[in-house]
């Protein structure tokens, strides 16, 4: 277990993370900062940090709702485009098939000609 040294809206925290996790937490920080940071610039310091941690927190969570709703989005644009790709197969394949057929009806028509001449 690790331990590294976070500021967030100014003030240290002593944060716990597995070993090798450092960097990401970092990052994390650092974008949790900056979004506490941009409110406090918007709201003022007069907002108590708990308050400013709250909102930030909300903040964030509001991204990550709206982050989960476009990958269901995309998700479902893809699901229906691989459908789609499967339904193009099968209508190609059935194409073949009519094609094959109608040779064959073709060439049996073709041999009841020249058998009754």
């Amino acid at each position: 277990m690790s331990v590294i040294k976070a500021t967030i809206a100014g003030k240290e925290y002593n944060l716990a993370c597995e070993d090798g996790q450092e960097q990401h937490l970092e990052t994390l920080v650092r974008a949790v900062d900056g979004r506490a940071n941009q409110l406090r610039h918007q709201l003022g310091n007069k907002v108590p940090e708990n308050m400013l941690l709250l909102y930030t927190a909300l903040m964030v969570a509001d991204e990550m709702h709206d982050a989960k709703r476009e990958m269901r989005k995309l998700v479902n644009a893809m699901e229906q485009a691989g459908d789609r790709a499967k339904i193009h197969r099968i209508e190609e394949q059935i194409a073949e098939e009519i094609t094959t057929l109608a040779t064959r009806a073709e060439a049996l028509a073709a041999r009841m000609d020249g058998g009754s001449a």
